[in-house]
């Protein structure tokens, strides 16, 4: 059991590296950089942030940098807006912790819940309509129907508030992101639950 789990970690590891090592040399082979916007910086500034941001070094020197900063868990400075990125990903963890596991709880009581329902009244009305809608709700990516319930339940009907600082509404949130594996849960409940009536 140990060495299964030590071949396992090792595993992780070793694909976590090929990732960042794909993505590291795929971004620097795009055209451009991180510094070109549509008013020109002189070749000076663009020099000294370069030098300021490591990117004047051999780039398999940037690559070990990178490499390093990731392992101490320096993230870099958001070009965007001068904050350090593990400062940005701390603020918002919370925020998207508190949404996933809502939104998994939400997913696995009312797909079970669907689905034995589903199981129970098979080919009934019920059992048409749960697998009409897990099908639906399998096919519709996530942001679109939280742009649909967006555009519906707090722009039009207004029945919702919009997110704000001062408004968290986590409820149209939560069912967007629980409406895929909801409809995948009461899919797998249902056949499981009719393998057991039969």
């Amino acid at each position: 059991m140990a060495k299964y789990i030590i071949k396992r970690v090792l595993l992780a590891i070793v694909t976590v590296f090929i990732i960042c090592a794909i993505t590291f040399f795929l971004m620097h082979a795009v055209p451009g950089g991180p510094f070109n916007r549509e008013k020109a910086l002189s070749e000076a500034t663009i020099a000294a942030l370069n030098a300021r941001y490591n990117l004047d070094k051999p780039l398999a020197q940037q690559f070990a940098l990178y490499l390093r900063n990731l392992l101490r868990g320096d993230f870099g400075v958001s070009l965007k807006n001068g904050r350090e990125i593990k400062a940005i990903i701390g603020e918002s963890f919370p925020i998207s912790a508190r949404l996933g596991i809502s939104a998994m709880i939400v997913a696995l009581l009312l797909g079970t819940v669907f689905g034995s329902t589903a199981a129970l009244m098979r080919n009934k009305l019920p059992d048409r309509l749960i697998v009409f809608f897990s099908t639906l709700f399998t096919a519709v990516p996530s942001f679109i129907l939280a742009t649909l319930l967006l555009l519906v339940f707090c722009i039009k009907l207004q029945w919702v508030p919009v997110w704000s600082a001062s408004s968290h509404s986590y409820l149209l949130p939560i069912i967007a992101l629980s409406a895929y594996p909801m409809a995948y849960i009461t899919r797998l409940s249902k056949t499981s639950m009719l393998d057991a009536l039969g």
